[in-house]
């Protein structure tokens, strides 16, 4: 039987557009340096970025806008936001709504994931660590967990930050090691209070689906 017919809309776009569509997708004013230097340095004012490879339940788990880079074409992609069921993909003014595994079948999976942490927040904190990124990080905690109990007033990292946080990795699916480095912030990023939410916001409702 022939393969199924691609949308048109999984040919992608180039890198630097892709970037540009994910500022818009999440709400972000142009910065200098361009965003995508997040990647590769600090980009400044808080805006962080991290590369890497996925799952496809992991980037539905984000609820937010990634880039998306395509296995069909060289140097493609899509600025998507997943969900259970369909991929929503960002396309200047409008948006559009293709079938989930349509998505997958192109997708390489890899991606980049822009997010916004205050300049005082470190790449890693551990146990041990003292001062306003950990204040910062109990905070998020607290959100994202009701339940777990954490003096916010304190800006040391004891062994209950760390006991949580295993625990956060654990059910998040990352690695276990009790460190709040970049994947753990990054996930953290979506419970905190922030100057500007609209970096780690889902995008909410496209502007026009077709």
């Amino acid at each position: 039987a022939p393969p199924p017919v691609r949308s048109e809309v999984l040919d992608g776009v180039a890198f630097a557009e892709a970037w540009g569509r994910l500022a818009v997708a999440r709400g972000i004013l142009p910065s200098s340096p361009p965003l995508h230097a997040a990647c590769a340095t600090e980009a400044g004012d808080g805006v962080r970025c991290l590369e890497g490879r996925a799952h496809a339940a992991e980037l539905v788990a984000l609820e937010r806008p990634v880039i998306a880079e395509l296995s069909a074409f060289q140097d493609r992609y899509l600025v998507v936001q997943l969900t259970p069921a369909a991929a929503l993909v960002h396309s200047g003014d409008y948006g559009h709504s293709v079938p989930r595994s349509e998505f997958e079948r192109a997708w390489s999976g890899r991606f980049w994931d822009l997010w916004w942490t205050p300049g005082y927040v470190p790449d890693l904190l551990r146990e041990g660590d003292r001062g306003p990124g950990v204040l910062w990080v109990k905070e998020a905690a607290a959100r994202a967990e009701p339940a777990f109990v954490a003096d916010t007033l304190d800006p040391y990292f004891g062994p209950s930050l760390r006991h949580w946080a295993l625990d956060f990795q654990r059910r998040a699916g990352l690695r276990e090691d009790g460190l709040i480095g970049p994947e753990t912030l990054r996930l953290l990023s979506r419970f905190a209070r922030s100057p500007r939410p609209a970096a780690q916001a889902s995008a909410g409702p496209l502007p026009e689906l077709r």
